[in-house]
């Protein structure tokens, strides 16, 4: 389960991906053996994961909150991403036919602050 701007969002087992990283710059000096790599900072981290809402009035809040543009904080487990955003796309189906009134919906999550914090202390995990 997570937490985005204060709604829990059950999210369907193995479908959550956190991923993060960075842009480095490799710099050849002319006429020698060496290299240099400049680090250029960290990319935002993107969450994505698939949603289920087991009622219709669930998948119209999590619509409502998917169509937002506010930033807002998204809890995972012991982790808080800050400055998090819904991306662009979300993607609601129906489940299959055993689960009469449940929706996927497959979410995008942008943190534009790359660094998960621990939820408990705030401090950042690392830096």
């Amino acid at each position: 389960m997570i937490t985005y701007r204060g709604v829990e969002l059950v999210v369907q087992r193995g479908t959550l991906n956190i991923n993060s990283g960075r842009i480095k710059r490799q710099v050849h000096v002319p006429y020698s053996n060496q290299n240099h790599i400049i680090d250029e900072g960290r990319v935002p981290t993107t969450i994505t994961a698939t949603l289920i809402a087991y009622t219709e009035a669930d998948r119209d809040e999590i619509e409502i909150l998917l169509h937002s543009s506010e930033e807002g904080l998204l809890y995972i487990g012991d982790r808080v991403y800050k400055e998090v955003e819904s991306g662009e796309n979300f993607n609601p189906v129906p489940r299959t036919s055993e689960y009469k009134d449940d929706w996927l919906i497959g979410a995008e999550f942008i943190a534009k602050d790359p660094i998960p914090y621990d939820s408990s202390t705030g401090e950042p995990l690392y830096a």
